[in-house]
C-alpha cells in the first residue's frame, strides 16, 4: 500500500499504542477511500491497553453504567455508535475488521446505521438464502460487517469458522455482493445511490435478534442475559473474537 492509505489508517487511531501497526495492517485493506470516508464521517479507533476497560474508555458505557467486562464472555472488539469509536482489546485481524465494518455502517448512516435505515439492504438480508459466515445471519448490522471483511478478505488462520472471501460472497450472495462492490467503487460518497436519493438516512434501531439459517451454531450471549442495557442494545453473538457493537443512538 502506499503511504498516503498507511497514513489515513494512521489518522484514524488514538494513541501511540506499541502495536498499532497490526491495526493499520488490517485497516489498509479497506483503501484510501473508505478510510478517508470514515475520518470524515468521525470515525476513531481506540486500542485499549493492558488494564484498561470499556467503561473506563467510552463516556456512553460510563453513562449508561454498563460494564462489559463484567460480562460472562467479554467483547476482544465493539463499536459504540453515539460515539461513532471502534473500541479494540484484541488486536485480531478480523475483530479490527468486522468492528471497522460497523464503523463504516454507522458512517454511511450519517450517525446510525446504514443497516437499519436502507430498505434495499434491510430487504437483501430478509432475502438472503445463504451467508457468507454463520455471524452474517444474526443481525442486518452483522450481515453488512461480514459482508464487508469478506469483501476485503480478512481472516484470522486459527478460526475454525469459514474463511470470508470476495469469491465466497460473490457465491453465497450474489446480490449483497454487488451492493458492497459498488460501495467500494463509488468511493463511500455516493449518497444518493446509497440513500436512494432520501434527504435523510435514519430511524429505526438496528438488530435482528434471530437466527436464521446458520450451518454452525455461533454461542450467543446478548442483551436479553443483561437487563441492565436499558437504551440501545448490545449484542455480542462470540464466534470468532467475542465481537460486538454498541448502539446506544436510541
Amino acid at each position: 500500500m502506499d503511504d498516503s492509505t498507511r497514513n489515513a489508517a494512521l489518522e484514524l487511531i488514538d494513541g501511540g499504542v506499541s502495536d498499532r501497526a497490526r491495526i493499520v495492517d488490517v485497516l489498509e485493506k479497506f483503501g484510501l477511500a473508505a478510510l478517508t470516508f470514515a475520518s470524515q464521517h468521525g470515525i476513531r479507533i481506540v486500542p485499549l491497553l493492558p488494564g484498561d476497560s470499556y467503561k473506563q474508555r467510552s463516556p456512553a458505557l460510563q453513562r449508561l453504567g454498563v460494564d462489559v467486562d463484567t460480562w460472562p464472555a467479554p467483547p476482544a472488539g465493539l463499536f459504540v455508535v453515539e460515539e461513532r469509536t471502534v473500541y479494540l482489546r484484541s488486536r485480531s485481524a478480523m475483530t479490527v475488521a468486522h468492528e471497522f465494518g460497523h464503523a463504516l455502517d454507522c458512517a454511511l448512516g450519517g450517525g446510525v446505521y446504514l443497516s437499519s435505515t436502507d430498505p434495499r439492504l434491510k430487504q437483501l438480508f430478509a432475502d438472503a438464502k445463504a451467508f457468507v459466515t454463520p455471524y452474517a445471519a444474526t443481525g442486518a448490522d452483522e450481515y453488512f460487517a461480514e459482508s464487508m471483511r469478506a469483501f476485503v478478505e480478512v481472516n484470522d488462520h486459527a478460526s475454525f469458522w469459514p474463511r470470508a472471501t470476495r469469491a465466497r460472497l460473490r457465491r453465497t450472495d450474489p446480490r449483497m455482493y454487488a451492493y458492497v462492490e459498488r460501495l467500494f467503487e463509488t468511493g463511500f460518497g455516493d449518497g444518493e445511490a446509497i440513500c436512494h436519493g432520501a434527504a435523510v438516512c435514519h430511524g429505526e434501531e438496528s438488530r435482528s435478534a434471530r437466527m436464521r439459517g446458520v450451518s454452525a451454531e455461533p454461542w450467543t450471549c446478548g442483551a436479553d442475559n443483561h437487563p441492565e442495557v436499558s437504551r440501545g442494545v448490545f449484542a455480542i453473538n462470540c464466534p470468532f473474537d467475542s465481537s460486538g457493537s454498541f448502539d446506544t443512538s436510541g
